[in-house]
């Protein structure tokens, strides 16, 4: 083999190696970062959406709460997710997804939840076995006169992001 070959394959060797060296901490930070501002972005959805809502809305008739579900429905549509609206015991009284309506979201798998119930705001991304993925969760309360009266909980899959940084 001629010197010219073996400087050539030697300097391509070191060549991948500095940049699969340099590739994957950038990769690592990436995902962080997006991770970090998914969580900061269903957060402040699950703010907004809070704001908006007031003890009257949450409290209207059954006939009325059609209103209500249908705006839900409109916000799971802008923020890409599930929304679910909670009274003040956890008890679902409107959902995106209408499939858990008069269900007590108020458990161990749902640690923001009872968080929200607690006048915290919460977010995270988290493994979920309902949807065999990871999904992005946040919770706020909905306040009205200074008295807590329910919360919205925002529930989003991660995969279209994690393909992202893979790719």
């Amino acid at each position: 083999m001629k010197v010219r070959t073996r400087l050539v394959a030697s300097f391509a060797y070191v060549l991948l190696v500095v940049i699969v060296a340099l590739t994957v901490p950038l990769a690592i930070v990436l995902r962080d970062r997006a991770r970090s501002e998914l969580e900061a972005l269903t957060r402040t959805n699950a703010q907004t959406i809070a704001a908006v809502l007031n003890q009257d809305r949450l409290k209207a008739d059954p006939r009325d709460r059609r209103t209500l579900i249908r705006d839900v429905r409109r916000y799971a549509a802008d923020v890409g997710g599930r929304v679910v609206i909670l009274d003040a015991d956890g008890i679902v009284i409107a959902d995106s997804t209408e499939e858990d309506l008069g269900e007590s979201f108020v458990t161990q798998g749902r640690p923001e939840v009872a968080r929200a119930l607690a006048s915290e705001v919460h977010a995270e991304v988290r493994r979920s076995e309902e949807e065999a993925g990871d999904i992005a969760v946040a919770a706020a309360p909905i306040i009205d006169e200074g008295e807590l009266v329910g919360a919205v909980r925002i529930s989003r899959d991660v995969k279209t992001v994690q393909e992202n940084v893979g790719r």
